[in-house]
Formats: C-alpha cells, sequence, structure tokens
C-alpha cells in the first residue's frame, strides 16, 4: 500500500512538473510574439543533447586506437563536444526558469532567426558580438 502511495504522489510531481514546463514553453517570447510550439523547443535542444552525448561516448571508446596526433584532435573535438552540451543545458535551465528566448544580458527578446539558427542562443546578437570583440582584446 506505502508503494501505491509513492507511485502515485511521484505521477502527480512529474505531472506536475511537465505542466510547469509546458506553461513556460507556451509563453516563450520571440519579438513580442510566444512561439506556440514550445514542445519544439525543448524536443530539438534535447534531441542535440542526446547526440552529444552518445557522440562523447563512443569518442571515448574509439580512442585507444589513436596515435599521439590523433588524440589531441579528438581531445580538442570532446572539448567542442562538451562546450556545447553546457550550452544546451543552460538553454534548457532558461526554458525551465522561464528565460529562454531573452538575453542573458541585457534581458531584450532574442531575435527569433537567431533562435532558429541556434537554438541554445543566450545572447541577442548585439551582446554577442560586444562579448566576442571583448574576448578578442582581451587575448591579444
Amino acid at each position: 500500500m506505502h508503494s501505491d502511495e509513492f507511485k502515485k504522489g511521484r505521477s502527480a510531481s512529474k505531472n506536475s512538473a511537465e505542466e510547469a514546463i509546458m506553461n513556460t514553453l507556451a509563453n516563450i517570447p520571440t519579438n513580442g510574439r510566444p512561439i506556440t510550439d514550445g514542445a519544439l523547443i525543448w524536443n530539438r535542444l534535447h534531441s542535440e543533447r542526446e547526440e552529444i552525448c552518445t557522440a562523447l561516448l563512443k569518442e571515448r571508446n574509439d580512442d585507444a586506437d589513436l596515435d599521439e596526433g590523433g588524440r589531441e584532435v579528438e581531445f580538442k573535438h570532446r572539448e567542442l563536444l562538451q562546450a556545447r552540451l553546457r550550452q544546451l543545458d543552460d538553454a534548457l535551465d532558461r526554458v525551465i526558469s522561464g528565460a529562454y528566448g531573452h538575453c542573458s544580458d541585457c534581458n531584450s527578446p532574442i531575435e527569433a532567426p537567431r533562435l532558429t539558427a541556434d537554438a541554445a542562443a543566450a545572447f541577442c546578437i548585439e551582446c554577442q558580438q560586444f562579448s566576442e570583440c571583448e574576448h578578442h582584446f582581451r587575448t591579444l
């Protein structure tokens, strides 16, 4: 009997969490208009995340046959995959918190074409360009 109560409670909390996510997704702003199919965004982000996780696991298993140069290339590739994974996780967090579609710096809406090109974009074009220029000058 206790097990049945636990399952019901777990099911109810799972449903309420899913409802909260779907409500957030339904109200994602893009240039003043909500995106009508928020589930599409969630699925797109999550699908890419799964592909990257699969690629990381595959690379880990394939490293044994590589020479030193090949291992260095694979290491750099793995770093890029891990960085993208962090971007996707951050985007999923923004979806859950209700901040998805807004610039992480200035809080203005991120342009729809930018989100279409990269669903994990965290910054509007202006803030992204500023950040890249700032990074470029730091490395000089």
